[in-house]
């Protein structure tokens, strides 16, 4: 009895232990270099937002950006007012990804049963480059995660019990969650497929109604925040496709293919993970295709689907960061994957002992193979600025003009006005838009800052026009830019 007792303290010590230390690992993960990086573009946007005075013109800015729920916004505008450092506004998104984590190990263990799959998605959201680069930016993806992972979970927990307060719990947070981001509203569909599985049973409509009137509120709440605060549309018509290909779309979204740079051992780390999640799957639908495992295979196809459809309405293209609040799901069952995969082994061999071996060893793996994937990650730059102004520094002459495409041209003003003393190299920054009828017209003497590589029509536009490269950006860098010159 005296053994006993003892072996179950040390298996909790054990148990609580890992859970402690890989948790720490992916706070760690989360913090680490969260001010190494600029900001760029989109992010820049958000910050825009929240340098406002005051609270309303902050929401004003939001409202101008497609998709914008107002809460990340606020939330960002208070933090701005403490600091304008990067890390610092960039803090509450990892707080989020940490959260995330907590939140999806008790959805892998409910969905599951098993602590050892539990364990293993904790680790492997504690380790995914995906999961981590959006809990270091400044936008609204990181509380999308958490807040899609916490529905899941609160969602199936009301499913599973006939209680009022937890049907409460679930409406409330989800709720809270579309004001974050609308996707948040297609964790319905995966309630009301677990729910159907209840279908003639024994609290059947209670169930039903409970749902029901969850149903009613929270599209509701959607309906008022789409039409209130994420009515944005693009004004023309963008290829669907024009810049991911439809397996870039899902390999990157759903935390498979790095989506920076990568050696080709930054590649292993995905691989494993996509190659567990094929076995967790088909596992899963081979033992039961009703269970609630297998409905949410089922319901994340059905989410893509309607994801795509959402952007053909909106004129919209297909960006991988649009499905990344299925990362955690995917995890699920690439954790589940490896959990079959050592019951089978343990099985032929008979043995306790392998048992715990085998979850060391494979645990081991991912770390090891997660090394390369996040050495890529945290060696990425984001941008070019301050190589191209350290040039424009040395030689750029106060007649000349510096174009800078459209979409750029905020992050040189806002990067280059802060480390600049030469406010007349600022003030020679001018738009370069590929739309308008003279996009190719420039002084005598003109710099370019163009994405790399440029479009084969522009870059045979400016050698035509006797510009000269002058910087090319290294291979990590995130969103890379090239300097032309002409005198």
């Amino acid at each position: 009895m005296t053994n006993s007792l003892e072996t179950k303290r040390t298996i909790w010590f054990v148990e609580n232990g890992a859970l402690l230390i890989i948790a720490g690992l992916g706070l760690f993960l989360r913090i680490w270099q969260l001010s190494g990086k600029i900001f760029w573009m989109d992010e820049l946007g958000v910050a825009n937002a929240a340098f406002q005075p005051t609270l309303r013109q902050a929401l004003a800015i939001a409202n101008e950006h497609i998709m914008a729920m107002p809460l990340d916004y606020v939330i960002a505008w208070m933090a701005a007012h403490i600091s304008h450092d990067e890390g610092w506004l960039r803090l509450p998104e990892a707080i989020w990804g940490c959260l995330t984590l907590l939140i999806g190990y008790r959805l892998c263990y409910l969905l599951s049963g098993k602590k050892r799959v539990a364990m293993f998605g904790l680790l492997m959201m504690a380790l995914s480059p995906i999961l981590i680069e959006y809990s270091q930016e400044l936008r609204f993806y990181a509380p999308l995660i958490f807040f899609f992972t916490l529905s899941l979970y609160l969602g199936l927990n009301a499913v599973q019990s006939i209680r009022t307060r937890n049907w409460v719990i679930f409406t409330l947070i989800t709720f809270i969650g579309l004001y974050f981001h609308f996707y948040l509203i297609l964790v319905l569909g995966n309630v009301v497929l677990w729910l159907a599985t209840y279908y003639g049973k024994e609290h059947w409509q209670i169930q039903r109604n409970y749902f029901g009137v969850s149903a009613i509120l929270l599209s509701i709440a959607f309906l008022l925040g789409l039409k209130i605060f994420g009515g944005v549309y693009t004004e023309h018509t963008l290829s669907l496709f024009l810049y991911e290909s439809l397996p870039s779309f899902l390999f990157i979204g759903l935390g498979w293919k790095p989506p920076y740079p990568a050696s080709p051992a930054g590649w292993i780390l995905g691989v494993l993970y996509l190659v567990f999640a094929i076995l967790g799957i088909i596992t899963n639908i081979k033992n039961n295709p009703s269970s609630f495992s297998s409905i949410l295979v089922y319901s994340v196809i059905l989410q893509i689907f309607a994801i795509i459809g959402l952007n053909i309405l909106k004129n919209y293209p297909l960006f991988s960061r649009q499905i990344i609040m299925l990362v955690p799901t995917m995890i699920y069952f690439s954790a589940y994957g490896v959990d079959w995969l050592i019951a089978q082994i343990t099985s032929y061999w008979k043995s306790i002992q392998q048992n715990s071996r085998l979850t060391v060893l494979f645990g081991l793996l991912f770390f090891f193979a997660a090394l390369p994937a996040l050495s890529d990650y945290y060696q990425v730059r984001k941008g070019s600025h301050q190589d191209i102004l350290a040039i424009l520094s040395e030689q750029w002459q106060a007649q000349e003009t510096i174009h800078v495409e459209a979409g750029s041209l905020e992050v040189y003003a806002y990067y280059w006005g802060q480390e600049s003393n030469n406010q007349l190299l600022v003030n020679a920054l001018t738009p370069l838009d590929y739309n308008s009828p003279d996009r190719w017209q420039f002084p005598d003497r003109a710099w370019l800052v163009t994405s790399y590589p440029t479009a084969k029509e522009a870059e045979a536009a400016f050698r035509s026009a006797n510009f000269s490269p002058v910087y090319i950006p290294p291979y990590n860098t995130l969103y890379p830019q090239m300097l032309w010159r002409r005198q």
